[in-house]
């Protein structure tokens, strides 16, 4: 943890090695975690990487009153979200960094020193997304309050958009449970976290633009219509596959924004959540088809265990593989 860290009034902070449950968590993305504890209680700090962005998810475990100093003089591009209950305090260079609940800001400081009171609580828990300049520029042609963003950060120039005007969106929300709770095998996690880290980000500057212009309209051209009925096809091509949004970005050449709203408002689902209804689809039919077992199913569609598949099955039959191989004509419309 590149920071300084301590308590203001509580005295020393100790480094630990945490519980179990704090060890197993986003296993899968291979964190780097740092545990404190101290008079105050302990927290828990996990960094997860990925090209373009650093996600931080913090609990903090409150058990008397406390105030935690931070700083370090890296510059910090960050969405912020308060997940649970509300943390007061100050930001250096930032009007007013405390968030409620469930509420976000998109903000920028040259350095960081914050000081964050804590109150008794069982928990509190935030979700922090730091971006690369490169992240949000490829965004900004659609979004001008990325422009003005990146006119500070260019200047060096803390700013804050968003703060408490605006709460998450569900899409925001189920992302980042998302991270921590997806199906997939290790050596896709780098591109889960990707697409969930650009999924907070689109569905954060989609809530600004609204609330900014309720009256704007989402247009797609014929262009537009060609290029995600290709990125359809595409989907359809490779049910099997893992296929990122960059890669149907690049091949459509769409920009994510344009890709994801349109997609959805063309055929009904988000590319993801349609490549998803495909596999499980197909995988109905292997079901019926043939005698391989739950397992050889699972594998076939490249799931990485049965267990997994059987999660991902549920939720889109809303019953077990071999309820519906038993069944099967009740689902029959």
């Amino acid at each position: 943890m590149d920071l300084e860290l301590k308590t203001e009034g509580f005295g020393e902070i100790e480094i630990w090695e945490g519980n179990q449950k704090e060890n197993d968590r986003f296993r899968s993305l291979k964190p780097v975690r740092t545990s404190i504890r101290g008079a105050f209680g302990n927290a828990v700090f996990y960094e997860l990487y990925t090209e373009g962005v650093t996600v931080h998810y913090c609990e903090y475990y409150i058990s008397n009153p406390v105030i935690l100093k931070v700083r370090t003089d890296l510059p910090a591009i960050e969405l912020r979200i308060a997940l649970q209950n509300q943390i007061g305090g100050t930001w250096e260079g930032i009007d007013s960094p405390s968030l409620q609940q469930d509420y976000f800001e998109l903000s920028y400081t040259p350095f960081v020193k914050t000081r964050a009171e804590f109150k008794a609580a069982t928990t509190y828990s935030t979700c922090d997304f730091h971006y690369d300049i490169a992240f949000l520029e490829s965004m900004a042609k659609d979004f001008p309050v990325i422009d003005e963003y990146l006119e500070s950060v260019d200047k060096e120039e803390a700013i804050q958009i968003a703060a408490n005007n605006y709460i998450c969106t569900p899409s925001m929300k189920s992302a980042i449970d998302y991270i921590e709770h997806n199906p997939f095998s290790e050596r896709s996690q780098k591109y889960i976290l990707e697409n969930c880290a650009k999924e907070v980000l689109l569905s954060a500057l989609e809530r600004i633009t609204e609330e900014e212009d309720p009256e704007k309209v989402f247009l797609l051209t014929d262009e537009h219509i060609d290029k995600l009925r290709k990125c359809k096809t595409i989907i359809e091509e490779n049910i099997l596959e893992m296929i990122s949004l960059k890669l149907l970005c690049r091949k459509c050449e769409l920009n994510e924004y344009v890709l994801k709203r349109g997609f959805k408002i063309l055929f009904g689902y988000s590319p993801v959540k349609y490549h998803i209804k495909l596999r499980m689809d197909h995988a109905a039919k292997l079901l019926l088809e043939n005698k391989l077992t739950i397992a050889e199913i699972a594998y076939t569609i490249n799931y990485t265990s049965p267990g997994n598949f059987t999660i991902e099955f549920k939720k889109h039959f809303k019953c077990t593989p071999i309820y519906y191989r038993t069944h099967w004509k009740r689902f029959l419309k």
